[in-house]
């Protein structure tokens, strides 16, 4: 399984965090995702930002990795971002 984390900061014109685009545009791409708000640190400045997990269950990881990446590359051109980070790791993971 492998887990995907994407972290998004602020909008950069309203300085605001906004969670409900966030949600809306996840949920365009994952139908399972976390969300979790945190502060982190830009250029040496503190901002709030969100963390985007999905876990990917998918048989198909190629069109699984396609997504994410269509789904950050959304959040940046929408919060007006200078980049979005996304990371990949490999975990064990059980459904019970």
């Amino acid at each position: 399984m492998v887990q995907y984390k994407i972290f998004i900061g602020s909008d950069n014109i309203t300085k605001e965090l906004n969670i409900s685009k966030i949600e809306d545009t996840a949920s365009k791409f994952f139908n399972a995702f976390t969300l979790e708000k945190a502060t982190g640190y830009w250029n040496g400045t503190p901002e709030h930002m969100a963390t985007v997990t999905v876990l990917s269950t998918a048989k198909d990881l190629d069109q699984e990795r396609t997504n994410v990446y269509k789904l950050a590359k959304e959040l940046k051109e929408s919060l007006n971002q200078d980049s979005v980070l996304v990371t990949l790791q490999e975990v064990n993971a059980n459904f019970i």
